[in-house]
């Protein structure tokens, strides 16, 4: 009887540590290579964009990058910070490479949706008309990967 309650006692012991043996659950999004795809569209719109603004405003815009990774100027003012800087010339380079990207990432994704599309980068709200934002484009694409991220996530 003893053996039978100690083999009892071992199994619940041992049965957690064979339900978290299972594999963790695949990440969300798309595939790895759909990723790394999106990821080198994306380096090569940062690429581009950088060469589409003046070296002054490139520093302007840079230094509003600069407070915002460091948390001390929100995303909406860096925004309109950026979109004070950028020239007219400079804003549509910024909307047609933002453009391109949106096309490119379409081009990798699965049909879905039309309300689904990925023009992450369209102003809600009032003005924003669903237009794109070039000072938004500029935001994502040079700011760190890290702190956009945490901009996103709801407050615990």
């Amino acid at each position: 009887m003893r053996k039978i309650l100690a083999a009892i006692a071992l199994a619940l012991m041992l049965a957690p540590i064979a339900v978290s043996a299972d594999p963790p659950p695949a990440p969300a999004g798309p595939p790895t290579d759909v990723r790394a795809k999106m990821e080198a569209a994306r380096a090569d719109a940062k690429a581009v964009l950088i060469k589409a603004l003046s070296p002054d405003h490139l520093t302007k815009v840079q230094a509003s990058i600069d407070q915002f990774n460091a948390g001390t100027l929100p995303a909406l003012d860096t925004i309109k910070t950026i979109d004070a800087v950028l020239s007219p010339s400079e804003t549509k380079s910024v909307l047609d490479i933002q453009a391109r990207l949106n096309e490119t990432r379409r081009g990798l994704l699965p049909p879905t949706e039309p309300s689904a599309a990925p023009d992450a980068m369209r102003s809600p709200g009032p003005g924003g008309g669903g237009q794109l934002d070039a000072g938004r484009t500029v935001l994502q694409l040079l700011a760190s990967p890290d702190k956009l991220r945490a901009m996103r996530r709801p407050a615990s």
